[in-house]
């Protein structure tokens, strides 16, 4: 594991299980955005499939102390920030979710006041459990997507090509091109997300903003935990998938209301 240590991201062998990892809840996503006047409901589950995981391992993915708090404040606040979009009827604007989010912020602090080993490194659990929150926060925004007038082709095309820049980042690394992963990464997503918007009925604009847009982001969110010792680990690579497809969910649904399909 500590050969990791020092080492940027295009040096490192890529995580073939983060890979997996993202084009399977890509799928996911893709498939459960035409489910219907269900959707809401079912995009609820895998997003909370892909939050339960983050939970699950995000303590020692970032190597945080009193792991077990954290990791139940991560885990509560998951269930409070999805059940502030899928359960009121107005949801899908997602009204409630600033006031849970308060919440959850409230909550971790409580946790450190509560902690009995003496607060060690109390900034550092405090900016992690902050940043998982960031991360959960704008993964529900998956959820309130299909409630939009075009969400569901948005949905389908962003998530799609967000499993094809995976794909295109591991075959860049797998081939000894690491420096050329990002560039290459975030062209292939934007332009299958482009193609499967057309096909879908959506302008090409919007689409191109947001599959580069979604690509991007999840790309850094890779970037940025590759080259952690702690990555060695199968269960911290799904944590690592799982936050690179739950953190570009705020941007695309930004971009799919403003540039895409317009008033609600």
């Amino acid at each position: 594991m500590t050969d990791a240590v020092g080492r940027s991201a295009i040096e490192l062998p890529h995580r073939t299980l983060v890979t997996l990892g993202v084009v399977v809840l890509a799928v996911v996503l893709a498939v459960t955005a035409y489910s219907g006047p269900a959707a809401r409901w079912i995009v609820a589950l895998a997003i909370l499939l892909a939050e339960g995981v983050l939970a699950w391992g995000w303590t020692r993915l970032v190597g945080l102390p009193s792991r077990r708090g954290s990791a139940i404040v991560v885990a509560t606040s998951a269930v409070l920030l999805t059940g502030s979009v899928v359960l009121p009827a107005d949801g899908y604007a997602m009204r409630w979710t600033p006031a849970a989010l308060a919440f959850c912020v409230t909550c971790a602090f409580v946790h450190q006041l509560l902690r009995q080993d003496g607060r060690p490194r109390v900034v550092a659990s405090l900016s992690g459990s902050m940043l998982a929150l960031a991360i959960l926060c704008s993964g529900v925004a998956w959820i309130a997507l299909p409630g939009l007038r075009l969400g569901p082709p948005v949905m389908a095309s962003v998530a799609l090509g967000l499993a094809a820049s995976a794909g295109a980042e591991w075959t860049c690394l797998r081939t000894r091109h690491g420096r050329w992963a990002m560039p290459v990464t975030v062209l292939v997503g934007g332009l299958v997300c482009l193609a499967v918007g057309l096909l879908l009925g959506l302008g090409w604009a919007g689409a191109l903003l947001a599959g580069v847009v979604a690509t991007l982001v999840g790309a850094c969110v890779r970037a940025i935990l590759a080259p952690l010792p702690q990555l060695a680990d199968q269960r911290v690579q799904l944590v690592s998938a799982a936050a690179s497809l739950l953190a570009p969910g705020v941007a695309v649904y930004l971009i799919a209301d403003l540039l895409v399909t317009g008033a609600r």
